[in-house]
């Protein structure tokens, strides 16, 4: 069975022995003792490789419950606990997969300072010492959660409010959201992938007793989504791009003043290169000028494009779409923007946003009005349903001649399954098992509309013989 380590007090890079009394009976019952002992291997440890130093706790007691103020301590660390954990190990984390953690686990915190001390749990916790901290706790009334008490049940509580429509705490509240409020099963699991991080942080600065999500499957339960990868494409058909394009051009062609023209104009691109070239959202809002090259194939122009896992790959461009990025660019070099601003596409709401990277929101919100606009709106139809559109109206337009390798590059799959799903949902369509059927259907109309009519004409030649 796993035993974790113990939590110990570190302030200022020494460890710092407690004086209130309660204190001493709870860290002397967990085994720290010897404090000179303990900082003479800490500073020879240091000494020998300073990297492998072990990192302080800036004042933060694992005893006392957590609160509002004890935030943005925990997450300064946190975050500095991943930038050099994650990245030794792996490529360095975007800045956007840092943001996800940090975002997570402040809303989780934030809920946490508001919550009263729970219950103990006899299965989870078993030195006296934490006994001890509840007790103690309690008997003061002093209310909140340490970070020593979080338990299994705590993290269940708190994925019981995540289902929950309605809550605001912290910027992961910001996420994505279902029609009715509650979070979608992969955004779920992507907040329990955040918490294990964060735990696991805590589990190796000792300031939790273990992680609560260590073998969690039978503990905290979150939906899970069972569809398929057939099953999550959510695409546009032919018919409904060329509406949704209408709109765009419309909205370009009956744009009253400059500023909404230019707008049209940006929009018309973003969306085109969504859906057209297969750009996901954030791609999109991560392109540069400077990504742009028109000449890089001759009189072809190509698009280096950052994508997923920061995985670059370059798209080369259709001239039609050339033409109307250089319309962009040109309206973009009017408005004189700060010279230090590479984005290619930049806010031109007025306000402190304007001339700024526009952000993956505003990107979603700008196709949202279009989609409503033609009436193709629906829940699970927005950015990313440009990027399936496009996926399958290839494979429609190939047929048997689709070229797997190319589409995956062209849509930045590290995965062909991936792939293959937009192949598999084209096939599906062209050969669905019941259309062989639909003779029963058409014979079955056909002698119904027959039975009808011989009726109707019986009813008429005895209304003539009773004349």
């Amino acid at each position: 069975m796993y035993q974790p380590a113990m939590p110990t007090v570190i302030v200022d890079a020494q460890v710092v022995e407690v004086d209130a009394p309660f204190e001493q009976d709870v860290f002397g019952s967990m085994g720290i003792v010897d404090v000179p002992a303990r900082l003479d291997e800490r500073t020879a440890l240091a000494t020998r490789d300073p990297r492998r130093a072990p990192k302080v706790w800036q004042g933060l007691d694992p005893t006392r419950p957590v609160t509002a103020e004890d935030v943005p301590v925990i997450l300064a660390q946190f975050e500095s606990w991943i930038m050099q954990n994650v990245a030794p190990h792996k490529r360095q984390p975007s800045p956007r997969t840092v943001s996800s953690y940090i975002g997570d686990v402040e809303q989780f915190l934030v809920w946490l300072s508001a919550q009263e001390l729970p219950p103990l749990p006899d299965e989870w916790y078993g030195p006296d010492a934490l006994w001890t901290l509840w007790e103690r706790l309690e008997a003061d009334d002093a209310g909140g959660v340490p970070l020593l008490l979080i338990s299994p049940e705590v993290v269940q509580r708190f994925m019981e409010f995540l289902v929950s429509p309605g809550h605001e705490y912290g910027r992961g509240s910001q996420n994505p959201r279902a029609e009715d409020g509650s979070y979608s099963p992969a955004t779920l699991a992507k907040k329990r992938s955040s918490l294990n991080a964060f735990f696991t942080f805590t589990r190796k600065r000792r300031l939790t007793y273990g992680n609560p999500l260590e073998d969690m499957e039978t503990v905290v339960r979150t939906p899970q989504d069972s569809r398929s990868a057939v099953e999550k494409i959510k695409a546009l058909t032919r018919r409904q791009a060329e509406r949704l394009l209408k709109q765009v051009i419309n909205a370009e062609m009956l744009a009253d003043n400059p500023d909404k023209k230019a707008g049209a104009i940006r929009d018309r691109v973003m969306i085109e290169l969504m859906m057209l070239h297969g750009l996901r959202n954030i791609e999109v809002h991560r392109l540069n000028v400077a990504d742009y090259e028109p000449n890089a194939r001759g009189e072809q122009g190509t698009l280096h494009v950052l994508g997923k896992g920061d995985k670059p790959r370059t798209i080369i461009l259709r001239p039609e779409m050339q033409a109307e990025l250089d319309l962009w660019l040109n309206l973009r070099a009017m408005f004189k923007l700060d010279d230090t601003q590479p984005a290619l596409f930049v806010s031109l709401h007025a306000g402190e946003s304007w001339g700024t990277r526009l952000s993956q929101r505003s990107i979603r919100e700008r196709v949202d009005v279009y989609l409503e606009a033609a009436g193709l709106k629906r829940e699970g139809v927005s950015c990313h349903a440009l990027r399936h559109t496009y996926a399958t109206l290839y494979v429609e337009a190939k047929g048997k001649d689709v070229n797997r390798e190319i589409l995956a590059y062209s849509m930045g799959h590290g995965d062909s399954k991936i792939t293959n799903a937009y192949i598999d949902w084209v096939d599906m369509a062209a050969e669905n098992p019941s259309e062989p059927l639909m003779e029963i259907l058409t014979t079955a109309t056909a002698e119904a509309e027959a039975m009808k009519a011989a009726e109707a004409g019986a009813k008429k030649k005895c209304g003539q013989r009773q004349r």
